[in-house]
């Protein structure tokens, strides 16, 4: 499967057509491509995309007499509606339009899938970041008390880390279903390190980092859910 552009699309736009090989032992072009035409400003093209690596994860490749199948929508869904439809769903989607309008690679992103592989990487590099920092943290201070704080957080660092590996594994090989269950592990791990600072100061530094891992979490959690069928939020 591969994206190209439609006629229509803008320089700057993502592709609008989708082109699945398929095996054949037809000969007749008009017997190897079908148009899917999309409603403007819709969610078709979402819908689309979707439902394609959902039945390729369900199914894996399949035999047909046709070659190649060519879904072009008429204004392809672009990523900024991409991102809006996804982060309207998240816990925090003000700061999930921020975070992923501010990255280039999310703003690329042309299908569902490719923006859960993208917030699954963001979510990876800020859990670790996010480790880096509190360890320094822990090391600098002097109080006793909060360098255990700072210990347990980082123990649910490292567990977020390693459920976020697990799901990324899970993506590549298309079980959306396991993508969302150690994606949701992930998530669960900065809500316990801010109830580590329940009695205590949290750093500024350290609540804005569990609310960005806690909220990319969110979105491939949305993303998962909709390719394996369970189209939910997450609130």
């Amino acid at each position: 499967m591969e994206l190209l552009p439609g006629k229509k699309d803008h320089p700057n736009a993502p592709p609008s057509r989708v082109i699945l090989y398929l095996h054949s032992k037809s000969l007749d072009a008009k017997d190897q491509i079908h148009i899917i035409k999309c409603n403007h400003d819709s969610n078709q093209a979402f819908e689309v995309y979707s439902s394609i690596e959902q039945a390729r994860s369900t199914y894996g490749p399949t035999q047909t007499m046709l070659s190649s199948i060519i879904l072009v929508c008429i204004s392809a869904e672009r990523s900024n509606d991409l991102i809006s439809e996804v982060c309207k769903k998240t816990r925090n989607p003000t700061l999930c339009l921020q975070l992923l309008k501010s990255n280039s690679k999310a703003l690329k992103a042309s299908s569902p899938l490719q923006l859960g592989e993208n917030s699954i990487n963001l979510s990876k590099s800020s859990a670790e970041a996010t480790k880096n920092t509190i360890i320094m943290l822990r090391i600098r201070t002097r109080d006793v008390e909060l360098k255990q704080r700072y210990k347990s957080c980082e123990t649910n660092y490292d567990s977020a880390i390693y459920y976020l590996k697990i799901a990324n594994y899970y993506l590549k090989g298309g079980d959306f279903a396991n993508v969302g269950r150690y994606t949701a592990a992930a998530l669960n791990e900065p809500i316990y390190c801010r109830e580590s600072f329940a009695r205590a100061a949290e750093s500024t530094g350290l609540k804005e980092a569990n609310d960005k891992l806690e909220c990319l979490c969110s979105v491939v959690l949305v993303i998962s859910n909709r390719l394996s069928g369970r189209n939910i939020s997450n609130d």
